[in-house]
């Protein structure tokens, strides 16, 4: 799935100027705004469902997990 919406995305935002044209810069920036969501996800969580916070702290452990 995940493979599948970045391929999506990355076809809508082609030639757009603010999307990094390098590859790498481009999947740096995704990550950036993953890891930013994650941690989004988890705050809250604590803020309002502290038994559910497992499930975004296993989505940041995966995210940490990639390379």
């Amino acid at each position: 799935v995940k493979s599948a919406f970045l391929e999506g995305y990355h076809a809508a935002v082609e030639g757009c100027p603010s999307y990094p044209q390098e590859s790498w810069q481009a999947s740096l920036l995704i990550r950036l705004f993953s890891l930013e969501k994650a941690l989004y996800e988890v705050r809250y969580e604590l803020a309002n469902r502290p038994q559910w916070v497992i499930l975004p702290l296993r989505g940041l452990a995966d995210l940490m997990g990639e390379q």
